[in-house]
């Protein structure tokens, strides 16, 4: 009788599931497939003029968001270039990001014009902007892998202690 209270009362064995391990997504290797991604889609014409500005900005933006911490896919592009100031001393990759981030506003908000030449120049752009900012920030980068590695391993080793 005690034996069968005693295994009634026992707190349930609760299996936890097997950590998720989460490979590291470099933010330079993201930035440039989404520009080789932008090129694609411009070249084989899936893409509207408007919504290849649109992915344009959005790849500075998304960069920026994920190396340097701000919320630039929420800012005006006046706020980015502010936010932009602060991460960098180089004022040729400052002017970079300004003109082509004002040149997407264009196209969006004002309804600018656009060309296949103009399209193909902002994809010249991104590259070098791509160029410029990978080199600049390599230590940070090698930093969020490094964090990310650290993370990953400290958590194995936590699934590993508790079973």
């Amino acid at each position: 009788y005690f034996i069968i209270k005693k295994m009634k009362n026992r707190e349930p064995v609760v299996e936890r599931p097997a950590p998720v391990i989460k490979p590291f997504i470099d933010p330079g290797i993201s930035l440039e497939e989404g520009i080789d991604l932008l090129e694609e889609d411009f070249h084989t014409r899936k893409i509207t003029d408007e919504a290849f500005y649109v992915r344009a900005g959005d790849l500075i933006r998304e960069y920026y968001e994920k190396v340097h911490k701000f919320p630039a896919l929420e800012q005006t592009t006046r706020e980015v270039i502010a936010e932009v100031h602060k991460t960098t001393s180089s004022q040729a990759h400052i002017n970079r990001v300004r003109d082509i981030l004002r040149e997407c506003d264009l196209v969006k908000f004002a309804r600018m014009e656009t060309s296949g030449e103009k399209m193909n120049d902002m994809l010249t752009n991104l590259r070098r902007f791509a160029d410029s900012v990978l080199k600049e920030d390599e230590h940070l980068i090698l930093a969020m892998k490094t964090r990310h590695e650290m993370a990953m391993r400290k958590l194995l080793e936590e699934t590993e202690e508790t079973t």
